[in-house]
């Protein structure tokens, strides 16, 4: 009777989703690095460096917008697919907040600026 040797099943699946895990974080801290400009990633404003703390930043704001007329469903995806872009920045998510609140750049803005633009005729 032969002895199946190797990984089937359910275990190989596993096996493979951790591997993707790895390569989607390996990616997230190449492109944290980048735009902290530097080999450690780290926050560009208080110099924070702890890796679960940090996030891509849009420069000029408006983030939600650029990725709801984009399409994108993970950024560091659409960063690595589109080759670094300029426009981003590396901020923990408490300078990141400050910047939007120092900024308006909240949600009630954007949706007060769109309906701001469009054409409304009343009657």
């Amino acid at each position: 009777m032969k002895v199946k040797r190797g990984i089937y099943g359910y275990d190989k699946y596993l096996l493979k989703r951790e591997k993707e895990k790895q390569e989607r974080l390996e990616r997230k801290l190449l492109i944290l690095s980048y735009y902290s400009g530097s080999d450690i990633p780290h926050c560009i404003i208080c110099g924070l460096n702890d890796t679960d703390a940090l996030c891509i930043d849009h420069i000029e704001g408006y983030g939600n917008k650029h990725k709801k007329d984009e399409r994108i469903g993970n950024i560091y995806e659409w960063i690595w697919d589109n080759n670094f872009p300029d426009g981003f920045q590396t901020l923990c998510y408490n300078c990141n907040r400050k910047k939007q609140v120092r900024n308006n750049e909240t949600r009630e803005r954007y949706v007060y600026e769109i309906h701001r633009n469009q054409d409304i005729k009343y009657k």
